[in-house]
C-alpha cells in the first residue's frame, strides 16, 4: 500500500514569492519520485489506494509544486484563451467557470485569474447564474480570509526558517 501525507492547502498563504522556489524544490524532493512512480495513467495492478492517490498527488504537484509538465495553463497565451471561454456565449458558464476556479488555485494562475475577473467583472456578472445566499457566502469568505491572515501571521517566520534549511 502506498501512503503519503500531502500538506494542506492552508500552507499556500505562507508561500511568498521569495519562498516559492524553495517551496517548490522541497515538494519535488519530497513527492516527485512517488509521482513519477505512479505515472499519469491507471494500471491493472493498481490498488484502490493508488487509484485515489494518483490524481491527488499529481494535482498537488501541479498546483503547489508548479510542475512544468503538470501546471494548469502555465503559458500566458493559453491561460488568457482559457479564461476567455467564460465570456463566450457558446459555452455554458457553469461548466467553463471551473477553468477559473482551477487556474486560481495555482500559484501564478491566481493573479492572472484575479486580473481577468477585475477587468471583466460586469460581463461575468451578466453571464453568471444568480445564486441565493450571497450575504452568507460573503460572510463565510471574509471569515476564511481573516483566519488565513491570522494563520499566516503566526506561522510565516517559522515556515521561512524551515524552507531556508531545505
Amino acid at each position: 500500500m502506498i501512503t503519503v501525507c500531502v500538506p494542506s492547502p492552508i500552507s499556500s498563504p505562507l508561500v511568498t514569492d521569495e519562498l516559492r522556489p524553495a517551496w517548490e524544490r522541497w515538494l519535488h524532493r519530497l513527492f516527485g519520485a512517488q509521482a513519477k512512480m505512479l505515472g499519469f495513467s491507471a494500471r491493472a495492478q493498481d490498488s484502490d489506494d493508488t487509484l485515489r492517490l494518483r490524481p491527488a498527488l499529481l494535482d498537488f504537484l501541479a498546483t503547489d509544486g508548479n510542475d512544468a509538465a503538470l501546471s494548469s495553463f502555465a503559458e500566458p497565451v493559453i491561460a488568457r484563451s482559457a479564461l476567455a471561454l467564460l465570456l463566450d456565449p457558446a459555452h455554458d458558464y457553469r461548466e467553463v467557470s471551473q477553468i477559473a476556479w482551477t487556474m486560481s488555485a495555482t500559484p501564478r494562475g491566481g493573479e492572472r485569474t484575479y486580473a481577468f475577473m477585475k477587468a471583466n467583472f460586469d460581463a461575468l456578472v451578466a453571464r453568471a447564474p444568480r445564486y441565493t445566499g450571497g450575504p452568507r457566502i460573503l460572510a463565510q469568505s471574509l471569515e476564511r480570509i481573516t483566519l488565513c491572515a491570522a494563520f499566516k501571521e503566526r506561522q510565516h517566520s517559522r515556515f521561512t526558517i524551515f524552507l531556508g534549511r531545505q
